[in-house]
């Protein structure tokens, strides 16, 4: 019994999100390469089934990027608000700092870092 696209594409999804999870808390743990190869492993099992699944389901890749780039970032924004470059900022310019300026948000850690080993 074959499955339909429909319900191929709403699993996608389900997996898009589960993915998106794993890549935008990954910045919060510890073990940061748990979190990264979590999300891999996931994106590589779906570029798989997609590959195997073929012509019947020609969307599961757009699916799987559509759904999985917004909950990371919704994601990261969520976790990463005790960052020092994110501290005072709401949840939504969190989100837009994080999707076009990661690398500045990212500079704030390395330059209080800096000023924290000069002062010792």
């Amino acid at each position: 019994m074959p499955i339909s696209e429909f319900t191929t594409y709403g699993v996608t999804a389900l997996v898009g999100v589960s993915a998106g999870l794993a890549f935008g808390a990954a910045d919060a743990t510890a073990h940061r390469w748990l979190g990264y190869a979590s999300g891999v492993l996931t994106t590589i099992a779906v570029v798989v089934v997609a590959f195997a699944l073929g012509s019947p389901a020609p969307w599961i890749g757009p699916v799987f990027a559509l759904v999985t780039v917004p909950i990371t970032l919704l994601t990261a924004a969520g976790v990463l608000r005790s960052h020092p470059g994110l501290l005072t900022e709401p949840y939504w310019r969190r989100v837009i700092l994080l999707a076009f300026h990661r690398s500045r948000v990212d500079s704030v850690t390395g330059e209080q870092s800096e000023h924290s080993a000069g002062a010792g």
